[in-house]
């Protein structure tokens, strides 16, 4: 057998790994999008450069001669045998095979999910046991990514199609990784909000819940959704999940979590409104009053010395720690605007944006930066995924 190496990435790789590329016991071609690297490799073929993988993605699987592809990235390191111990599962009938990971030195043992699918899928966190490099595909099931997930559309196809694909662990294989690629989580929360349409909550998202109680077990499997969409920092579908389930099922832990969503929205009133008309436990309400006037009164006060004494050194990561909330990532945007840095100012008003969709001085501050950096479509693609009803 020999396979289709898809090659990611605009960095030439080492010497080490151009040399493994050129095993022609193993690789039939290499499909990439770096031009310079047809007169390096053996029978590379160059598609057409795109900011959105999954175009990439796309075309690397309209070119290749065979089903069997496995992706690689410019930056990472791979081991020779890689190949021989993925074609022993590529002939078994796997048609998702991945490796154990080394990211910065540290091995990342990776768990073999070998007919445990839909456990995988009830994690909600599938991106952190697959590495979407280093990996062999069969195109014959993993046959198109989803142009409007870009750089999420592998796991986008995953998360979807799940009990369709057969997928093992090669257990004693490795590859390694300088950083952990950064993911726009914005795209995971239009897939895991779409779950419950997918699939079943009773028998394949939750079957661990008490479903015998299904009020109680619906307003469970709703705030779960919630809590991982709390986790990527999208505050404002987290609220949705957490309203729905407390509609299944008056509990505090829902209305805990909400409120909560709302404190990290930088929607303090709506917070303070909820804990008055919905009491939580006495320390619980303590908490939460705390943290809602120390969050306002530390926005209040970096606003006054932004407009005040704007040259000012601030550390927003070390504010960040303090108040992780969609205020805080806007104050960061328009510092760094403020000083020249619009990338940066740009990144962390993405950020703002993801966390409360709803902010009008958000959207203003994030749409002149985006306009300035022709992102603007970019832009009109976020609030989409965050907004439209799924």
């Amino acid at each position: 057998m020999k396979f289709t190496v898809a090659l990611l990435g605009d960095e030439k790789p080492n010497d080490e790994f151009l040399a493994i590329l050129s095993n022609d016991a193993y690789i039939a071609e290499c499909i990439g999008t770096d031009k310079r690297l047809a007169s390096i490799i053996p029978n590379y073929k160059v598609v057409t450069c795109s900011d959105n993988e999954a175009n990439i993605r796309n075309d690397i699987i309209k070119q290749a001669s065979s089903h069997h592809i496995i992706w690689l990235h410019t930056t990472m390191q791979i081991e020779e045998e890689l190949f021989e111990e993925f074609e022993e599962y590529a002939q078994k009938g796997f048609s998702l095979v991945y490796p154990n990971v080394i990211i910065n030195n540290q091995i990342k043992q990776s768990q073999n999910w070998y007919a445990h699918s839909l456990e995988l899928l009830q994690t909600f966190e599938i991106e952190k046991h697959i590495p979407k490099f280093g990996i062999y595909t069969n195109t014959k099931i993993i046959d198109h990514y989803d142009t409007q997930m870009s750089d999420f559309s592998f796991y986008a196809f995953l998360y979807k199609n799940i009990k369709k694909i057969s997928l093992t662990l090669s257990e004693s294989s490795f590859i390694e990784f300088d950083d952990q690629e950064n993911l726009d989580l914005s795209y995971k929360s239009a897939i895991i909000r779409q779950l419950p349409q997918w699939y079943d909550l009773k028998t394949e998202l939750c079957p661990h819940l008490n479903w015998q109680n299904e009020n109680v077990a619906y307003a469970t499997s709703y705030t779960l959704i919630g809590n991982t969409l709390l986790d990527i920092g999208d505050n404002y579908n987290a609220a949705t999940f957490y309203n729905r389930a407390y509609h299944f099922f008056a509990n505090s832990e829902s209305m805990k979590n909400l409120i909560y969503a709302y404190y990290l929205m930088g929607e303090f009133q709506e917070a303070k409104k909820l804990l008055d008309t919905y009491p939580l436990d006495e320390q619980n309400q303590k908490n939460l009053n705390l943290n809602i006037e120390n969050a306002q009164k530390l926005i209040s006060s970096l606003e006054d010395t932004i407009q005040q004494n704007p040259n000012q050194l601030i550390d927003f990561n070390e504010l960040l720690q303090v108040y992780p909330g969609a205020l805080m990532f806007n104050l960061e945007g328009v510092f760094h605007v403020f000083h020249n840095n619009l990338e940066k100012g740009y990144s962390a008003l993405y950020n703002a944006a993801i966390r409360n969709p709803l902010n009008p001085d958000i959207l203003h501050n994030l749409a002149g930066v985006a306009k300035i950096l022709k992102k603007e479509e970019e832009i009109k693609q976020l609030y989409r995924r965050l907004l439209d009803p799924i």
